[in-house]
């Protein structure tokens, strides 16, 4: 008989939805790391930042896996602008720690390589199931088909917010009984029609922008490090909202673009120099 695989859900309605949650938080993480100066409360964020990740694998959201392989990608290109030396010290400094603690404790350095290789080993299987011929990868196909297809019968003005997923209901047989279009850019298009899509998707792009602005010039080193940290979540918002059935409904999506244009106005409201206590 097939073991039971936990999937968390937190207070969510289900795993997909903590999944999204998990993928823009975990850059929060980050940056309460970076922006404490205190190595105690560092490595407890550190520990709770890795079981963050341990808990997005768990969720198997796979959309969300893939957004957290961006920002780390991203965050990775960030701190390339003339920081590798400092960070490659600390690399060399925390190598040595992990192999000082593995020899001082027996078992220690099987137990860790044991837990590292199993959530590889769990990562590459939730991306390797990304297939056609996966049942939920073919129903969100369909999904994301017939919403176009309603669009088109509006000509691109709209159905109508929440009017997507009425008409899905239709064909609702043919997707497993699912009529929600489990895609964010999609479903607004469909809903709310070209204009209204083409304003959000500047307004994405151009508040993206201007973080990355704000990260290059800033001269308090707190807005910078918030300013990264938004740019990250944003940056892995474009895809983690592909997971859940629906984004309308989740506030933490919202609250993640308010945080990003606080931080754009509350460097342009000071003069470009923000606050060490910000």
């Amino acid at each position: 008989m097939k073991a039971k695989v936990f999937t968390p859900t937190a207070v969510f309605h289900n795993p997909n939805d903590f999944a999204a949650f998990l993928a823009l938080a975990l850059p929060f993480m980050y940056g309460m790391m970076r922006s404490t100066r205190h190595t105690i409360l560092k490595l407890a964020i550190l520990a709770l930042l890795l079981f963050g990740f341990h808990l997005l694998l768990r969720t198997g959201g796979r959309a969300s896996i893939l957004a957290v392989l961006l920002e780390m990608a991203v965050g990775v290109w960030l701190i390339a602008f003339g920081r590798w030396g400092r960070i490659v010290k600390r690399g060399v400094i925390t190598l040595f720690l992990i192999a000082l603690i593995a020899n001082s404790w027996p078992g220690a350095g099987e137990y860790v390589s044991n837990i590292m290789l199993g959530q590889i080993a769990n990562m590459t299987e939730q991306l390797n199931s990304v297939s056609l011929a996966d049942p939920s990868v073919s129903n969100r196909l369909k999904l994301s088909l017939y919403a176009l297809q309603v669009g088109s019968r509006y000509y691109w003005m709209g159905a109508g917010g929440g009017n997507a997923e009425y008409h899905l209901r239709q064909s609702a047989s043919d997707t497993m009984g699912v009529s929600s279009v489990h895609n964010w850019w999609i479903e607004l298009l469909v809903d709310y029609g070209a204009g209204i899509w083409i304003l959000h998707v500047t307004g994405y792009v151009a508040l993206t922008f201007m973080l990355y602005r704000v990260f290059r010039t800033s001269d308090s080193r707190i807005l910078r490090i918030w300013a990264e940290v938004a740019l990250l979540s944003l940056t892995g918002f474009s895809l983690a909202v592909l997971g859940p059935s629906g984004v309308i409904g989740l506030r933490y999506f919202w609250i993640i673009i308010g945080f990003a244009l606080a931080v754009v106005t509350c460097h342009y409201t000071k003069g470009n120099t923000g606050s060490e206590n910000l």
